[in-house]
Formats: structure tokens, sequence, C-alpha cells
């Protein structure tokens, strides 16, 4: 865990401790940690447990079911704003801006267990700190690509949790 610390992650806890800060760090590291073991354990990168690890999802909202489809909902929520912003600065050429933008998208996709999405993230706030412009290029189409796989596995997987739960409440009234 400590490599993982020195390589990519770039976290401070100060005193006094706040919760809320330990807790981001910390599920931002675990995040990080279980999509280095996918790396290296996972020969098929396009499992969909690649794209989203619902069970990471569902472990970051404590175990519950309910809290965790409030969250992917609210993110599929924020996502055209979030895309316009990343578009915008872009365009823009405003690396500055950018680069807080994608820091802001990577936060709220780290809790929604999106760990090649975070990973596309972070390797595009490094290359824009270098200002390598081919390769900003290349991440933030990438990027983009990631969210709309994020978006359709999302979308996807409520689909069926409505219709288990819609079928559920049909064999209810049934009976």
């Amino acid at each position: 865990m400590q490599h993982r610390l020195s390589v990519d992650m770039s976290a401070v806890l100060t005193k006094p401790l706040k919760k809320e800060k330990t807790v981001e760090i910390l599920n931002t590291l675990l995040c990080h940690q279980h999509a280095a073991e996918n790396d290296t354990n996972s020969a098929d990168v396009d499992h969909p447990s690649a794209v989203v690890d619902f069970e990471l999802v569902k472990t970051n909202m404590g175990g519950s079911e309910e809290l965790m489809q409030a969250m992917l909902t609210m993110f599929l929520q924020t996502l055209p704003a979030e895309i316009a912003k990343l578009q915008q600065s872009y365009e823009n050429e405003d690396w500055y801006q950018l680069k807080a933008d994608v820091h802001q998208l990577k936060g709220g996709a780290s809790y929604c267990g999106t760990i090649r999405l975070n990973q596309v993230c972070t390797r595009l706030e490094e290359s824009i700190l270098m200002s390598s412009k081919e390769t900003i290029s290349k991440l933030y189409q990438q990027m983009l690509i990631e969210i709309a796989k994020v978006k359709d596995l999302i979308q996807s997987y409520s689909r069926k949790v409505a219709e288990s739960a819609h079928s559920g409440l049909s064999h209810l009234v049934a009976n």
C-alpha cells in the first residue's frame, strides 16, 4: 500500500483529523488499490467489473443497495453538466480548468466504482501538469469513451434492477 502512495497518490492528512477528509482519502486509496489488483488479475479489460465494480460501490455505501442505487442515479444525473464543463475547458485549451474539472469528475466517480475511468482521469491530470497537448488529447478522448461505457453500464444495471422490482411487485399483486 505504501508503494501505491508513492507512485500515484498525493494525499495528506493533517491534524486535527476530519472524518470526511479521512474517509475520502481512504476510499480513493482503496479504489486505486482495487484498480491495481484488477490490472494484474483481470485478463478481460472489457469485463463489466473493469468498467464499474458494483460490489465496490455497494461496499462504499456501507452495503446498502438503496444507497448504491441513489449514488449511481445521482452520478448519472450530474454527468451531462460535468461533460459540458470538460468539453468547454478542453475546447478553450484552459488546461488549469480542465484539470480541475477532471479532478472533480474523478472524485465523484471514485464512489461509483469506475476503476478504468479513475485511472484515465489520473493519467489525464498528470499529463495536464506536464502540458503534453498530444497526450492530453488522447487521454481526453479515452476519458469520454470510458464515461460513455460507465453511463451505459449503470443505465443497464438500473433497468435490470427496476425490471426485477417491477416483476416482484407484479407477482405480489397477482397473488
